[in-house]
Formats: structure tokens, C-alpha cells, sequence
């Protein structure tokens, strides 16, 4: 398990021979062996996003999902979640990984992963759209036709790469406190509108960027927070990111 929050008490509320989940603060992290997508949707309805906004998933060497064929409603599970979904891959992982990685909203990864492919037939066709548009079609031909791709050639594809989990340990610490630093509201309405925006022609973007932006800014907490910002006093944002957006 991740050594993140090592101040705080660490406390185990499931445990199965194919998943383990803790609570850590205000983060959950899920180790799974095996999970296929009704196990993750009963896993996310299990958690309280008030408590555990940050859902990480920790994919060691040899974890292997089952995802074949539902890449779509992967997809919706996790963009419509009220949670901040983050992937670490740490090893050699297998099939149904890379579904999760392009569905979560975060992405990291120790420089000697892999990411190995061996059901092509099963694949989604909507895993194709995706990935292509995530990997880029020369990468993402690769992986096909060779069934397995190291990270260190999609460093730009992921929101960071490091040395060991050591230090990924260390940044993510900073990069989740930066998470909560915000308001939930607004990270919450980035992360659906960069869902919704798939696929969406320019001027339908446009329309719903504006129509995201006019609630955000509408809303009480919102003002509030900009006079403070004008006051140079501290901003108070409420700490609800189950809130829907």
C-alpha cells in the first residue's frame, strides 16, 4: 500500500482475497488484483465522497481487470462520479488497466511500467475511439499489434512519471492537497465538462462551457470567494464535493 498521509491513522473497512481498500483522511486507496465493473460500481457507491473525495487506485505489478467489452460504461461510472479518480501504475499490469487509465481523472506511473495487451478481440470499440485520441494512433498501433507498451514511451500521456513510488508517494501528497485546496464545485464541473467534451464539435463546447461557467459563478460561495479575494482575506470554499455539479 501507498505510505501517503503516514501522519494519520490508517484505517481498513474491506478486504478481499482480490481487493483491498483503505481510508486515509481524505483519501481512499484501492488495490485490486481483479475487478470487473460491477465490483467497481458497488465499490463507489459503498464510499462517501464527503469523507474520501480523492479515490486513488494503486495497479502493482501483475494486476489484471476485467473490463472487456464495457469500456463504455467504465467510462460513464467513473466521469460522473463525485470523485476525483486517480490511477498509479507500478509494474507490468495487464488487460482492463488501460481501460481504467483513460477513464480516470489523474494519471501517474513509475517510468519502468508496462502496460501489456492480450484480448485485442474483446476490445470496446469505444476503447478504440478513446484510445486513440488518448495515445495517439502510431502509440496506440503499437500496443495492438505488439501487446504490450512501456511507459516511458506515453510520458506525455500521463500526468506524471517517476523514478519509484517513492517519490511518487511525495508528489502526489502535494498534488492532492492542491485538489482540496479548491473549490469541490468547480473541480467537480471541470471534470464532467472535460467528459461531456468528447467528441463535441466546437461551437456545442463553446455553448457548454458557457452554460458551466454561468452556474459556477452564480452561486453564493462563488461571490463570497472573489470578495475575499479582493479583500485579501482567506477564501472559505465548503468542503462538499458530493455536491452535484
Amino acid at each position: 500500500m501507498l505510505d501517503i498521509l503516514v501522519e494519520r491513522q490508517v484505517k481498513v473497512f474491506m478486504s478481499t482475497s482480490d481487493l483491498a481498500l483503505e481510508k486515509r483522511g481524505d483519501l481512499a486507496v484501492v488495490s485490486p488484483l481483479s475487478l470487473d465493473i460491477d465490483s467497481l460500481v458497488n465499490l463507489i457507491g459503498s464510499l462517501d465522497c464527503s469523507e474520501t473525495p480523492v479515490l486513488l487506485f494503486d495497479l502493482k505489478d501483475g494486476t489484471s481487470l476485467n473490463f472487456s467489452g464495457c469500456f463504455s460504461r467504465l467510462f460513464d461510472v467513473l466521469s460522473s462520479c463525485n470523485f476525483i479518480v486517480v490511477s498509479f501504475i507500478d509494474g507490468t499490469v495487464r488487460d482492463g488497466v488501460i481501460e481504467l487509465a483513460i477513464a480516470s481523472d489523474l494519471l501517474f506511473a513509475t517510468d519502468s511500467s508496462q502496460i501489456l495487451l492480450t484480448k485485442i478481440e474483446k476490445l470496446d470499440p469505444s476503447l478504440l475511439y478513446y484510445g486513440l485520441r488518448f495515445f495517439g494512433w502510431v502509440r496506440f498501433k503499437e500496443l495492438l499489434f505488439l501487446g504490450i507498451l512501456g511507459v516511458d514511451k506515453l510520458r506525455d500521456c500521463f500526468n506524471g512519471v517517476f523514478e519509484n513510488r517513492k517519490t511518487f508517494e511525495v508528489e502526489f501528497e502535494k498534488v492532492k492537497r492542491e485538489i482540496l485546496e479548491l473549490n469541490p464545485r468547480g473541480v467537480l464541473a471541470t471534470k464532467k465538462v472535460i467528459s461531456w467534451s468528447y467528441g463535441m464539435g466546437f461551437e456545442s463546447a463553446l455553448l457548454l462551457e458557457k452554460d458551466v461557467f454561468t452556474y459556477i459563478f452564480g452561486r453564493e460561495e462563488t461571490k463570497d470567494s472573489l470578495n475575499s479575494f479582493l479583500l485579501r482575506e482567506k477564501q472559505k470554499f465548503e468542503r462538499r464535493f458530493c455536491n452535484e455539479v
